[in-house]
C-alpha cells in the first residue's frame, strides 16, 4: 500500500468519530432524555450545540445533537438523531424532536427508510395544537403504495392513550 492510501486511511480513521458531549449523561431509563438538563448543559458549555458524530464510511453514521431551533422554527431547542447504514445511507432513521425553551414538547418527526427511501420510507409526525396533538403518518413503499393519514386527537384521554410519535 503506497503512502497515500495509508495516510487517506489515517485521515479517515481521525475523521470518524467526534463529540462535545456525552448524551447517555442525560439519558433516563425510558430511552428518552431529560430536557431541562440537555437545556443546561447546552448554556453551560458556551458551545453552538452538543454533538455526538461517529462515521465509519459506507458502512455507519449516527449522529445525535442538540441545539437552538432554527430561524424558522417556535423559539425553542431541537433534539436530533440519524442513524445511516450501507453504502451511502442505503437504511436509515431520523428522530427529531422540537421543544420549546422550558422543555415543553411542540412537535416530534419520526423517518424511516430503506432503498434511500424510494423502496420505502414512513414519516410519522407528532404536532401540539390548540385544539390537542395532530398525528401525521405518511409514507410511500415502491413508489406505487402510499398512505397518508391525519388525525386529530380531541380529548387528555385520547391524547393520553396515543403512544407517541404515532
Amino acid at each position: 500500500m503506497n503512502r497515500f492510501h495509508r495516510a487517506g486511511l489515517a485521515l479517515l480513521s481521525l475523521l470518524s468519530a467526534c463529540a462535545n458531549y456525552d448524551f447517555a449523561q442525560a439519558e433516563l431509563p425510558d430511552g428518552s432524555y431529560d430536557v431541562p438538563r440537555l437545556i443546561a448543559d447546552l448554556e453551560a458549555s458556551g458551545e453552538d450545540s452538543l454533538h455526538d458524530f461517529t462515521w465509519l464510511p459506507l458502512l455507519h453514521l449516527s449522529l445525535t445533537e442538540f441545539k437552538a431551533s432554527a430561524y424558522n422554527f417556535p423559539k425553542g431547542y431541537t433534539l436530533s438523531r440519524t442513524q445511516g447504514y450501507g453504502p451511502l445511507f442505503f437504511l436509515g432513521s431520523k428522530d427529531e424532536r422540537v421543544v420549546g425553551q422550558k422543555g415543553e414538547a411542540i412537535e416530534q418527526n419520526d423517518l424511516d427508510w430503506f432503498g434511500w427511501g424510494v423502496l420505502y420510507h414512513d414519516l410519522d409526525q407528532r404536532i401540539e395544537t390548540e385544539s390537542g396533538p395532530r398525528y401525521y403518518d405518511r409514507g410511500q413503499i415502491l413508489l406505487l403504495w402510499g398512505w397518508d393519514h391525519p388525525l386529530y386527537v380531541t380529548g387528555p384521554a385520547q391524547a393520553a392513550s396515543r403512544p407517541a410519535g404515532q
